[in-house]
């Protein structure tokens, strides 16, 4: 890819539309693994395909942006979901179910197969899923990366650090033995916000059910899809096919 088309796509991603361009964009990454523009374009090009490696390229482009807002505002763009037409039609020919099966057949195979290695999609109101699967992705991998390295002090080590340093200070703190002078007329305040507790069914989402089960964390998603069944009853028949897929996935662990 030369730099006049890379600057094409750059200005409008819709021209992005071959297989050819998204392995030459992989290609630029490996010589360049900080080029945070071509990360996204190649995201993009993993996302119009819907290729099993796009989960994988969109966590790398996260450990590697400056702002991960930027990132998710990008990934739920109009720009970032519109897909070159000709190639929507060949992505959904290679993923259309056999023409012998009746709908009733297509919608309980659909309902009791897990959702599983397809691009995880966020909505705008979906920054919380985001976070969430980066925090539940990225400390694992940066651990393990940081482990291979020689030379490298590893993140536990590190926090351990941080533990004995901190430790250290309140020791010092104790042996001055300080006294706390009661104030007058001290009227305390309270944090209305401290004590307000985050309803779980008020977050979740389709995709943060997909985020634990995509971890592995079937006892989480388990949970996720009890919750949506009881958030959107419409939706029931599925989110019941989605648990009894995992309970059968636990056993055969």
């Amino acid at each position: 890819m030369n730099v006049s088309e890379f600057t094409q796509i750059l200005k409008d991603p819709k021209f992005l539309d071959s297989k050819v361009q998204t392995a030459q964009l992989e290609e630029l990454l490996q010589d360049y693994p900080y080029f945070q523009a071509a990360h996204s374009l190649y995201i993009k090009g993993l996302k119009n395909q819907n290729s099993h490696k796009y989960n994988k390229a969109l966590k790398e482009a996260a450990a590697r942006t400056t702002d991960r807002t930027i990132l998710f505002n990008f990934i739920t763009s109009e720009v970032f979901n519109d897909v070159n037409e000709e190639l929507q039609n060949q992505v959904q020919e290679a993923f259309t179910e056999k023409e012998s099966l009746s709908k009733t057949e297509q919608e309980l195979q659909h309902i009791d197969t897990l959702i599983v290695d397809q691009p995880l999609e966020f909505n705008p109101k979906e920054m919380h899923s985001f976070a969430t699967w980066l925090e539940l992705t990225s400390s694992k991998t940066l651990s393990q990366k940081r482990d291979m390295t020689k030379g490298e002090i590893t993140i536990k080590e590190k926090e351990n650090h941080k533990r004995s340093k901190k430790s250290a200070q309140i020791e010092a703190f104790l042996q001055q033995k300080p006294k706390i002078k009661p104030q007058k007329d001290y009227t305390p305040t309270i944090d209305i916000n401290l004590s307000t507790s985050i309803d779980e069914r008020e977050i979740m989402t389709e995709t943060l059910a997909r985020v634990y089960l995509e971890q592995k964390n079937y006892d989480k998603a388990i949970q996720a899809y009890t919750i949506l069944s009881l958030k959107y009853p419409e939706k029931n028949s599925f989110f019941a096919g989605q648990i009894r897929a995992i309970k059968k996935r636990q056993k055969e662990k």
